[in-house]
């Protein structure tokens, strides 16, 4: 009976001529060297990948010869080495199932395949014989970076898993989030379709900014962050029109400057007015991000800011304006409420509050009284100075 030990060579040269038989396929000589007990395995090295020499089992497995391959496994060749450079690395970067199988059959623990390797390979058999036998496919998220690659071959079997593994569908989630931050529409799509959460929050996985690398968000919230508003055009995303969910969009398309996904949103039936009072809370959201957008602070430590005007903040207004055009109104929960509104305007310019009061006239979109208590304070009066006659006769138009 032959054994590991006395199957393995003390030197190389003891295993030379089998690995020349392996290099040019003589599969006879190589049965009649095993039938004489002679060693299989390379002797014991310390060299690693392209140092090491190959074993008579890797050279057949490059050479794609299934028969090779099955007669040395029988005969007590070992799967070495265990590293990246392992034979069934080697068989899954040739795509050849029948020897992934082989090497399965004769000890391969498919809980340690090397899952970016088995999903690199773009086979389903090959991604099947390892999930069936235990490969982990929720550590490493390894079908979220499946689907980073874009490898399509992956989306039947991971249909194919969810009925055993409902938890999954996270990774699908995650990669949803990537290709909004990309703007593959394609791959947006196929996410959607396997059922992937747009709302769920997260990370990007491979998001371009470094200082965005831990950032959590939605997949909604990444592909406005990153203005990719034909994403919002899919059919896909059109489908939450009229969902409850599709509210939570709104704020995301004023801040970001989605104008045209957002009137499509609202010309749709989708209310703006959505707290508990009948208020439209994306345009509180809208002032803050738009003050964030414009402020100055000056010096590091310092508490004063410099008010000014920007691009951002001025695109922003402009939204307010659509949310206000299909009925938005602002109906504040609270005095702390105006007073955090009042605040973001001591940020801006003064023409951005003047602009906001005359909206709110235009489209009665707020009450006199609401009015009249966001400029009614010392600071927001001095800010104000000369246009004070302005806002004036606008708050006299609302009732």
């Amino acid at each position: 009976m032959h054994t590991i030990e006395n199957l393995r060579a003390e030197r190389y040269d003891q295993v030379a001529p089998l690995i020349d038989f392996c290099k040019n396929g003589h599969l006879f000589e190589v049965q009649q060297w095993i039938a004489e007990g002679k060693p299989l395995n390379n002797p014991p090295t310390s060299r690693h990948g392209r140092n090491r020499p190959m074993s008579a089992l890797e050279f057949a497995i490059d050479r794609g010869f299934h028969s090779l391959v099955q007669i040395l496994l029988e005969g007590g060749a070992l799967q070495e080495p265990t590293d990246y450079e392992c034979p069934m690395n080697r068989a899954m970067k040739m795509r050849r199932v029948d020897i992934v199988r082989l090497l399965v059959e004769h000890g391969f623990d498919s809980t340690k395949v090397d899952m970016a390797e088995m999903f690199a390979s773009w086979h389903p058999k090959i991604m099947e014989l390892h999930i069936a036998g235990g490969a982990d496919i929720r550590t490493g998220t390894p079908f979220a970076f499946a689907f980073v690659k874009r490898v399509r071959s992956a989306l039947g079997v991971f249909r194919n898993c969810l009925t055993q593994s409902p938890d999954i569908m996270d990774q699908a989630s995650a990669a949803l989030r990537h290709h909004c931050v990309a703007g593959d529409l394609k791959w947006v799509s196929l996410m959607m379709w396997l059922g992937a959460d747009p709302f769920q929050v997260g990370t990007a996985l491979l998001a371009d900014d470094d200082r965005l690398a831990d950032h959590e968000m939605s997949a909604c919230e990444w592909a406005a962050f990153y203005r990719n508003f034909k994403v919002f055009d899919l059919l896909a995303f059109r489908n939450l029109d009229l969902t409850p969910q599709a509210r939570e969009l709104l704020p995301l398309l004023v801040r970001y400057e989605g104008h045209t996904a957002l009137r499509r949103l609202l010309s749709k039936g989708v209310s703006p007015n959505d707290s508990s009072k009948g208020g439209c809370t994306a345009i509180c959201k809208a002032i803050n991000d738009a003050e964030c957008s414009a402020t100055v602070w000056i010096g590091p430590r310092s508490r004063q800011r410099e008010p000014r005007e920007s691009e951002g903040a001025t695109q922003i207004f402009a939204g307010i304006k659509i949310l206000l055009e299909h009925g938005a109104k602002w109906i504040p929960e609270d005095k702390f409420e105006v007073a955090r509104i009042r605040t973001c305007f001591l940020g801006l310019k003064k023409d951005y509050l003047c602009q906001f009061i005359a909206m709110m006239a235009d489209f009665n979109a707020c009450s006199k009284h609401h009015a009249e208590m966001l400029v009614r304070t010392p600071a927001i009066v001095k800010h104000l100075a000369y246009r004070k006659s302005t806002i004036q006769r606008a708050i006299a138009r609302l009732t």
